[in-house]
């Protein structure tokens, strides 16, 4: 799954969870720290902590894996390149804890960006309705509010 980070890069995902184990189940989001480490390399954690009853979001970082490198204007240059500040890390994974908390009457809208200010809500939007970003969570209903 694909969703816009707050300087308007997509991000691209994975949400893990089984279909058997508790009705309610906690979230956690891992976030890679090295360009050298993808979302991927993460996947064995994230299906044994499925397993174990958990609702996982793996995700790449700006710069990292499938995620977009550059944001959207006025933002395009936050956060590039993704060491210079680690902000891709941080930012991204307070974006990521943001999308694994959405829900149909919560969808996920980024945060402003950290440098203008900007909205890039109206990038998300446009890409849910043609069905290229998520609206939100499709696992939230398992997690534990």
């Amino acid at each position: 799954m694909l969703f816009t980070a707050r300087d308007g890069a997509t991000l691209s995902g994975h949400v893990w969870a089984t279909v058997a184990g508790p009705a309610r189940r906690p979230g956690i989001v891992i976030t890679n720290g090295s360009v050298q480490a993808d979302e991927q390399m993460y996947w064995y954690a994230a299906q044994t902590l499925a397993k174990e009853g958990y609702v996982v979001l793996t995700f790449d970082p700006q710069g990292q894996g499938q995620s977009d490198t550059f944001g959207q204007s006025p933002d395009s240059g936050e956060g590039v390149p993704a060491q210079s500040d680690g902000r891709p890390f941080y930012d991204g994974t307070e974006d990521a804890i943001d999308f694994l908390t959405s829900n149909p009457q919560h969808p996920y809208e980024p945060v402003r960006s950290c440098n203008t200010g900007t909205s890039h809500a109206a990038k998300q939007n446009s890409r849910v309705k043609a069905g290229l970003d998520a609206a939100y969570n499709p696992f939230l209903a398992l997690a534990r509010p």
